[in-house]
């Protein structure tokens, strides 16, 4: 049967609204954004992030618990330079993509060079940053030049990208794939199908289909109605009415995975000042915040901690757990804006300078009830101090857009979590003054680059956590992030499926080695 065939086939169970008989059951995801392109060194969303990891998975495994561990998929041996600036890895030479072509070493290093090509329009080149050079030695070896000396156990900002295929297009235009599965059908907007190439078990998940369900409400009536077996849910009350008692569906806690903020535009002359930026965190009383998330799940798991850096609370090593935190003190707040000018000249309860009142617009994204509910508990913690602000819900797409071009003055945001301790993605800039991608704050301070510098010089685990610290407590200090909270990213899944792995950094890795439950005899 052609992979086209499949698809046709697949399509009329994916519509039935009653699970599918156990002879065609297709284990099917419901995702908040669909699939629209395959890309092994950009990925748009999620969803791409997990099909394109699928398809053409990365040369080595990543685990996370803790600290980043590797285990290689594709790489037999690796060896480094003396001066840990270059790295040459040799392949397992027994592979091949699934229209039979050889998986070679020159189809990973054009990934590479793709990304290098691309330069800071590459939605993933903040992983490159010290890369110079790759280059395919022969069909099995590859070899990857580094600007600065590298940590060996962080390498895993490099080593994340898979392979492309050398040839044109197929005529299905369904992507190639060498991983353990196949795409055999796509409905653009609406569904995609895989296929494990080589299912290993009788109770195997043979068929895998990523359903784009828009909104969490409609995610959630699929799976209570068994019409998808698995979803991200994010909002508390989901949480709640998915975990009752007698559920069939099994929550997935993954760590201390996205971040909650206030970014401040630092080149807007109200947030330029350091004692503006500590007084309007220290008006928000975030341990209450974190205590009313958690009160809604009480005998489940804790939902949310309280954010100190941009560095998750899950990396045990790295993560910046115990520097003094703001507290939360209105009358301190006041006193602090008071300083820096800010004062109620007419007597009318909010505040101005020069004749120009304290009022700014807190951008947030459409999409998440958790931070239209937070963007709303600060207004009012602001208000109460005299400031005022006008909360601005946007589509996602749009508001990262305005905020990546600095044209906004706050944004209530998020940013998920990496397993290095590399702040360079966030708070970076390079020696000509560009920004990183997610430094939304326009934020430059002499003193963490100098931090920076020598993190990414430090070719030892300890001094470059002991670095990354530092810099995270100036940065704390600095406040150019209200930092807010984190919360655990979890994943719902029908206890039918058994053997699951949902991982930190990949939620349906190595699904080829689950399982559908045993039939009862």
């Amino acid at each position: 049967m052609t992979r086209s065939m499949w698809g046709l086939a697949v399509w009329f169970v994916l519509q039935a609204c009653s699970p599918p008989e156990p002879a065609t059951r297709t284990f099917v995801v419901g995702v908040d954004r669909p699939w629209e392109r395959f890309d092994p060194m950009e990925h748009g969303s999620a969803t791409e992030a997990y099909v394109n990891e699928l398809l053409t998975p990365a040369p080595v495994r990543t685990r996370f618990d803790g600290q980043p561990t590797f285990e290689s998929r594709y790489i037999i041996d690796w060896e480094w330079s003396g001066d840990w600036t270059t790295l040459t890895a040799r392949l397992d030479d027994g592979l091949t993509w699934d229209d039979g072509t050889p998986l070679l070493a020159e189809h990973f290093a054009h990934t590479y060079k793709r990304g290098l090509a691309r330069g800071s329009t590459a939605l993933m080149a903040s992983y490159l940053d010290d890369l110079e050079h790759v280059e395919a030695l022969d069909a099995t070896h590859i070899r990857w030049t580094f600007s600065v000396p590298q940590d060996p156990d962080t390498i895993w900002s490099v080593l994340h990208h898979g392979a492309t295929h050398p040839g044109p297009a197929a005529e299905d235009g369904l992507p190639p794939a060498y991983g353990p599965w196949s795409m055999v059908s796509q409905e653009p907007g609406r569904h995609i199908l895989l296929e494990q190439r080589a299912p290993t078990h009788l109770q195997a998940i043979e068929r895998l289909a990523f359903r784009f369900l828009p909104d969490e409400d409609t995610r959630v009536r699929h799976l209570l109605a068994g019409q998808i077996q698995a979803a991200e849910v994010t909002s508390f009350h989901h949480l709640r009415a998915l975990t009752e008692p007698g559920s069939e569906l099994t929550p997935y806690p993954r760590g201390w995975k996205r971040s909650q903020f206030v970014a401040w535009n630092l080149e807007d002359p109200k947030f330029s000042d350091v004692r503006v930026r500590r007084a309007l965190t220290m008006a928000l009383d975030i341990p209450g915040m974190i205590e009313d998330l958690d009160a809604q799940l009480p005998d489940a798991f804790p939902l949310a901690t309280q954010m100190r850096s941009t560095v998750s609370p899950s990396h045990k090593q790295a993560s910046l757990v115990d520097h003094p935190l703001l507290p939360h003190d209105p009358e301190a707040a006041r006193a602090l804006l008071a300083e820096a000018g800010w004062g109620d000249a007419n007597g009318d309860g909010w505040l101005d300078r020069e004749g120009v009142p304290f009022r700014f617009v807190l951008m947030t994204t459409s999409d998440s009830p958790l931070r239209l509910s937070l963007a709303q508990i600060a207004q009012a913690s602001w208000a109460r101090i005299g400031v005022q602000v006008d909360v601005r819900p946007l589509e996602p797409t749009s508001m990262y857009g305005l905020v990546e071009r600095g044209a906004f003055e706050a944004a209530l945001a998020s940013l998920n979590a990496t397993p290095d301790a590399d702040l360079r993605r966030v708070w970076g800039v390079t020696p000509a003054g560009a920004l990183a991608r997610r430094n939304y704050s326009r934020y430059r301070d002499p003193e963490v680059q100098a931090l920076l510098d020598q993190q990414a010089q430090a070719n030892d685990l300890a001094t470059s956590h002991a670095l990354s610290r530092q810099a995270q407590a100036r940065i704390y200090d600095d406040q150019p992030f209200t930092f807010l909270l984190w919360t655990q990213t979890t994943h719902v899944i029908h206890r039918d499926i058994t053997h699951v792995s949902s991982g930190f950094l990949a939620p349906y890795d190595q699904v080829e080695s689950w399982t559908w439950r045993e039939p009862t005899p």
